[in-house]
């Protein structure tokens, strides 16, 4: 179930989605609840081997990087109620190589990209229970808006989440601390 400042914007980033890809190959486009802010995560044919040459990219010419005036200091948009089209740049280090095929924008990505991503923070960074279910309810929360050639995106939606706490538990060993926390809150969220 999406979250509700998701939900509050889902009409909004549909039909933003829908415009730009009249103009720009897109993939797959996920929103999302990232860094405090609802965020649009682009997947297109270029990504992840894109090459990085961000001024000849279509979708960067299209939505443009984030504006540093709206954001804070540490690079976390001003208002946690802002629905950001724009592109980001990596915050920190571990942006990078928790997803070391994204380069100068982290929600420029493939889907495949970004289901690693949030394999990835799960398997090495959530530190406790309470992170690992935040992280869990974030996962919970993401919709698809878009991928090219599906119109009902709900079951795809449903494999993706599945997919990323399967392949959370597939890489921690079986006596893990992590895995029956994931376990039990991902049943509890309905994820599997």
């Amino acid at each position: 179930m999406p979250s509700e400042k998701i939900n509050s914007h889902l009409r909004e980033a549909t039909a933003f989605v829908q415009d730009l890809a009249k103009h720009v190959p897109l993939t797959t486009v996920v929103i999302d609840d990232w860094r405090e802010a609802i965020r649009l995560i682009y997947g297109g044919p270029n990504n992840p081997n894109c090459g990085n040459n961000c001024g000849d990219c279509p979708l960067f010419q299209a939505v443009g990087p984030d504006d540093p005036k709206l954001l804070k200091p540490d690079g976390t948009p001003q208002s946690e109620l802002n629905f950001i089209q724009t592109l980001a740049k990596p915050e920190l280090p571990r942006d990078t190589q928790l997803a070391p095929n994204v380069r100068n924008f982290v929600n420029c990505m493939s889907l495949a990209q970004y289901m690693s991503f949030y394999t990835a923070w799960l398997v090495q960074v959530c530190e406790d229970e309470g992170e690992i279910l935040k992280e869990l309810e974030l996962v919970e929360g993401m919709r698809i808006v878009y991928h090219r050639g599906i119109h009902d995106l709900n079951e795809l939606e449903s494999v993706v989440k599945r997919l990323i706490v399967e392949n959370a538990l597939w890489q921690l060993p079986e006596d893990h601390w992590r895995v029956p926390l994931i376990i039990k809150h991902a049943e509890r969220l309905g994820l599997i």
